[in-house]
């Protein structure tokens, strides 16, 4: 284990002069006599005393304290940084770190002008930083939680030994937010029994194979929720440049600046829906507000009353008609329409004008009470047509008998409209456009989770990055494709550009229904690929077809840590993973597909070569047979029609793996155009 005191014995730190050496001891006599209660310097939530600190790096630490005040940070390795706070109470300042090692103190100072104050972080190491993020399966705890995470294989025995100084670990907890945010919260720990039973196990995996072979201090943080889709963990200039989100990015544009933009954004769309909503609504386009319709065919219903259960049981608009007789003395008067509460929502016409409706949710229990103009009362007969918007249960115009009236305003006099009106049903609720949603911020938000789980993270400028997600955006594969690297390249901006990043393919599950997305979602996931510094693992042997989170977390952890022992520790003697196709052509009579990291040769599973295809020219996928010579997979079909155009493997969403490297790792899916 890794010791900073041991490198420091018999002398000063290397490459520290004397000089910075007593700046140092001042400041921290100046920080411990004058340090109290009332220190306004605070430093963001993730920096916390215990945590890992990215070694030979320089990290961005961020906090607030009051405007104008020098802050000045100082770790005890030898690394310091200071800054003024900005009119807003902010700062950050960077602070180059050293070599691994530990523990360190950090000392945080502020000078606003009356004195010195602040306070230290303890117990701080140096080492590499990793993030784990993604949905359920990242996110997946090590021991029991509760029945759908009930603990990864043999996790009583890998918890009770989990005792490790070296690793320090984070969950941040599961928060949304509209805007980038430098507040998360989660604490730094030592991994012990305690905290590896409920971390990350995937994670855990991880790091503790990283540490027991590279032999330097692993802080990882897990930021990942169940059930997420992709464009939640990525910002707005990533989204917006991939296409396919800007009407949400403007709705949440108008959520973070003003109340007033969002209520004109929610009445634009409300308005715009209207539009459609009348355009695709049955009885507008039939005219039954007209007042010379012909409704003698429809059925009668008592109003006011809920509508009987066979029109109860529909949900969608329904529509109600009353013809009255207006006296000569009210002609020319101003008079009102009352109904009392109508279920859910209403839109009222009177002689085939519309003199009122109330569209708003949950006003199904409220007063109806509309204005007809002066010239629009004329003496003899008139007709009354309603629409109901009913969303759920049972709908109609549901108030006492005695709301349902007509008021003559000067004197209040009433004309009562309860009794029998004519009914017919309209357009169901499935045959219309879907009301907006208000703009709010939740789990699905392109943006969210990356505002406030991921944006506060990167003043730690990590290593790395593990990645386990896409179930949720299983059936968008073709978007997906251009998500990930675009999310990539996201997070180095914001983190650093060297940022490792190492995914992992969703496992094999029985999707219902699944016509070709699991599939196509393993293979999008390929598209990380086409970025330096990034690596695929595959789960095809680890899966289970009866539980979307699958037990086997060991090897998922240990195939990442794989690739960053090779890429970044110089790990020697071992494949880097699975085999990577790398090539697809025709060979004589048969498709050849060869494979890196395949030293020594492929080996087949259990005899056979199994979840291979071939497309041909009718476009169809075909089963492919398969046997192995060295690094190349031989690929046949006597059925075929026709030559082969393409070759893909683990395509179905239970296929497993048929075939590994010498190593016993498999091969990702993947589809490939076959090369003359």
């Amino acid at each position: 284990m890794l010791d900073g005191r041991a490198a420091r014995r018999g002398g000063s730190l290397v490459g520290v002069s004397r000089t910075f050496l007593a700046s140092i001891a001042s400041c921290v006599a100046l920080v411990l006599a004058c340090a109290d209660a009332s220190a306004q310097v605070r430093l963001d939530p993730i920096w916390q005393g215990g945590m890992v600190l990215q070694r030979d790096a320089s990290v961005v630490v961020g906090g607030t304290a009051k405007p104008g005040a020098l802050v000045r940070i100082v770790g005890e390795w030898g690394g310091s940084g200071e800054t003024r706070v900005a009119a807003d109470g902010r700062f950050a300042l960077e602070l180059p770190t050293g070599p691994a090692g530990g523990p360190h103190q950090v000392r945080v100072v502020e000078d606003a002008g009356g004195g010195a104050q602040g306070f230290q972080l303890d117990d701080v190491w140096l080492g590499d930083v990793w993030i784990a993020s993604g949905q359920s399966n990242m996110e997946m705890p090590m021991g029991h939680l509760h029945a759908g995470y009930p603990g990864v294989v043999d996790w009583e025995a890998e918890v009770g030994a989990a005792s490790n100084t070296q690793v320090r670990l984070c969950t941040i907890e599961n928060r949304v937010s509209a805007t980038p945010s430098f507040e998360t919260s989660g604490a730094w720990q030592v991994a012990s029994p305690e905290s590896v039973r409920l971390f990350s196990a995937v994670g855990w995996y991880f790091a503790r194979r990283v540490q027991a072979e590279a032999h330097v201090p692993i802080g990882i943080v897990s930021a990942d929720w169940g059930g997420t889709p992709i464009e939640a963990w990525m910002p707005s200039k990533a989204l917006r440049e991939v296409g396919g989100f800007g009407a949400q990015l403007d709705e949440l544009a108008a959520l973070q600046d003003d109340p007033a933009a969002r209520a004109a954004l929610e009445a634009r769309q409300l308005a715009e829906w209207r539009v459609a909503f009348e355009a695709a609504e049955a009885g507008v386009r039939a005219g039954w507000q007209a007042p010379l319709f012909d409704d003698s065919t429809w059925r009668e219903v008592q109003v006011p009353a809920p509508l009987p259960l066979s029109f109860g049981e529909h949900d969608g608009t329904v529509w109600l008609r009353r013809v009255v007789e207006i006296p000569e003395h009210w002609a020319g008067a101003a008079v009102r329409l009352e109904f009392g509460a109508i279920d859910d929502c209403d839109t009222t016409w009177w002689n085939g004008v519309q003199v009122g409706e109330t569209m708003e949710q949950g006003r199904w229990n409220s007063p109806r009470r509309y204005a007809l103009a002066p010239e629009q009362v004329k003496a003899g007969r008139a007709v009354v047509a309603v629409r109901v918007l009913d969303t759920a249960g049972a709908g109609g115009i549901t108030g006492h008998w005695s709301s349902c009236k007509l008021v003559k305003e000067d004197s209040g006099e009433e004309r009562r409209l309860h009794g029998f009106w004519k009914v017919a049903i309209g357009s169901a609720l499935s045959d219309l456009p879907a009301r907006p949603v208000k703009v709010e911020v939740g789990l699905w938000t392109p943006t969210a989770l990356h505002n406030a789980m991921i944006a506060p993270l990167a003043g730690l400028r990590p290593r790395g990055a593990i990645w386990y997600q896409g179930e949720s955006n299983r059936g968008r594969a073709d978007q997906y494709r251009k998500l990930v690297p675009a999310m990539v390249r996201a997070w180095r901006e914001a983190m650093g550009g060297d940022l490792a990043f190492y995914a992992v393919q969703i496992a094999p599950f029985a999707y219902g229904g699944d016509k070709g997305e699991t599939g196509e979602l393993r293979d999008a996931q390929r598209s990380i690929l086409a970025l330096p510094r990034t690596g695929l693992v595959s789960t095809l042997d680890v899966g289970d077809p009866g539980d979307i989170h699958p037990k086997r977390k060991l090897e998922v952890g240990e195939r990442l840590a794989r690739l960053a022992l090779v890429d970044l520790h110089g790990l020697k003697g071992l494949s880097r993973g699975g085999p990577l196709p790398v090539e697809c052509r025709r060979k004589l009579d048969e498709i050849a597909v060869r494979f890196a990291q395949a030293e020594g040769g492929l080996k087949a599973k259990a005899g056979m070569i199994a979840g291979f295809e071939g497309q041909c020219d009718d476009g169809k996928w075909r089963p492919l047979e398969g046997e192995i010579a060295g690094d190349e997979i031989l690929l046949h079909g006597a059925s075929l029609p026709s030559g082969v155009l393409a070759v893909r493997y683990g395509f179905g969403p239970v296929d497993v793996a048929s075939f590994t490297n010498q190593e016993g790792w498999p091969s990702i899916a993947f589809r490939m155009a076959v090369q003359p």
